[in-house]
């Protein structure tokens, strides 16, 4: 009897270890199901890494050309600045020559004035001179 009670122990303890070795089996399932799982949004993330570190690339390399561009720009921006100095003071020139011109010219006419006036009082006194000796 001593050795049934022993076989029978020993068969409920094999049923108890058969039943918690499925729970462990399927426990394992569903923790491999997870792993995978897992592994696949690894791999989704990685790939979204990627390609975010590829737009970052390509990005940085739009500000460096943007950079290298507002540089240029701003190079023309004060060759075109000093330009406009230099017409500018070319334009004052050409103003204070202008008016000197004007100047003159209105000198000018005004001597042309005296000397038409000149002119005519000479010839009134020719005139009259000539109708004397007639």
């Amino acid at each position: 009897a001593n050795l049934d009670d022993t076989i029978s122990l020993l068969r409920s303890e094999r049923d108890e270890m058969t039943a918690k070795i499925t729970d462990l089996l399927m426990e394992n399932g569903r923790i491999h199901e997870v792993v995978v799982r897992l592994e696949d949004e690894l791999d989704k993330n990685e790939k979204s890494v990627d390609e975010a570190l590829i737009e970052y690339q390509y990005l940085e390399s739009s500000v460096t050309s943007l950079k290298t561009e507002r540089e240029d720009v701003s190079a023309e921006v004060t060759k075109l600045l000093a330009l406009n100095e230099e017409v500018q003071n070319g334009n004052a020139c050409l103003e204070e020559e202008f008016n000197h011109t004007k100047q003159s010219l209105e000198k000018c006419r005004n001597k042309c004035r005296s000397l038409k006036s000149e002119r005519d009082e000479t010839q009134n006194k020719l005139e009259e001179v000539l109708e004397e000796n007639e």
